[in-house]
C-alpha cells in the first residue's frame, strides 16, 4: 500500500487525499479481516495469476484436458476470475511528460 500510495503523491495528488484513502483501504481490509472475508485486491493479481500458471504447468496438459480446460490460460482463468471481478480494475498508468 505504501507503494501505491507513493505513486500517487508522485503524480501530484494532494497528500492529504492520499493519506485519507490509505486510511480507507486499511479500514476495509480490516473489516473483510474481522468478517471473516478474505479480501483480494489488485495487488496481488499478476502475482497470483503466475502462481496458478505455475501450478497448471506442474499438473500437466493432460491433467488439465481431463480436468475440462483446453489449456493452461483457460485453467488460470477459471481460478482467478471469480476472486477479482468484483473488483475496480486498476487505473491506468501514462507516462509522464
Amino acid at each position: 500500500m505504501a507503494r501505491w500510495a507513493r505513486a500517487k503523491i508522485a503524480s501530484g495528488k494532494a497528500y492529504n487525499k492520499v493519506c485519507m484513502a490509505v486510511a480507507n483501504k486499511s479500514i476495509t481490509y480490516a473489516w473483510h479481516i474481522l468478517m471473516g472475508h478474505a479480501a483480494p485486491n489488485r495487488e496481488n493479481e499478476a502475482l497470483y495469476r503466475k502462481k496458478i500458471r505455475d501450478l497448471g504447468y506442474e499438473l500437466g496438459e493432460k491433467t488439465l484436458k481431463g480436468m475440462g480446460f483446453d489449456s493452461n490460460a483457460a485453467f488460470v482463468e477459471h481460478i482467478v476470475t471469480p476472486l477479482y471481478a468484483h473488483l475496480p480494475q486498476p487505473e491506468l498508468q501514462t507516462a509522464a511528460k
